[in-house]
């Protein structure tokens, strides 16, 4: 472990990440590992959740990974840095991200519509085995 993510405090998890490209979420309370975020092939520099618990933000070398913080589902990949990402952090009410990066660039990413795909996902993931395949909700007779 290099580095120390925010601690999540409903759910009493953290965020770990480092430079072999780990991210682990861990129960705070026991101590045991709870989860690996696939998908970072080199060092991560910064791993955090967002202030409302929904999502985690992890740099990966010049983009930004936004996770669904309850399925560990990566949702979206921010790009446009030159650079590595250097630094992550949200706005108080998780509408925002900040980036910045080596290449000297800060971005502003409006994160709603990632709120809106996350809180769609979980919907979809509730109506799953319920006779449909594509996650809709189930049909109704009238």
């Amino acid at each position: 472990m290099d580095r120390l993510g925010l601690f999540q405090r409903r759910q009493r998890r953290l965020l770990t990440a480092g430079v072999d490209g780990i991210v682990r979420i861990w129960d705070a309370a026991t101590g045991a590992p709870l989860h690996d975020l696939v998908g970072h092939a080199n060092r991560v520099l910064c791993a955090t959740y967002s202030p409302d618990g929904q999502r985690i933000a992890t740099d990966f070398d010049d983009n930004v990974l936004i996770w669904n913080a309850q399925t560990f589902e990566q949702v979206a990949r921010l790009g446009g840095h030159q650079d590595y990402v250097r630094g992550l952090a949200w706005r108080a009410d998780s509408q925002q991200l900040i980036s910045c990066s080596g290449d000297h660039t800060i971005r502003i990413w409006d994160t709603q519509p990632l709120k809106d795909r996350v809180q769609a996902a979980a919907r979809a993931a509730v109506h799953r085995g319920r006779g449909r395949t594509d996650g809709a909700a189930p049909l109704r007779r009238a």
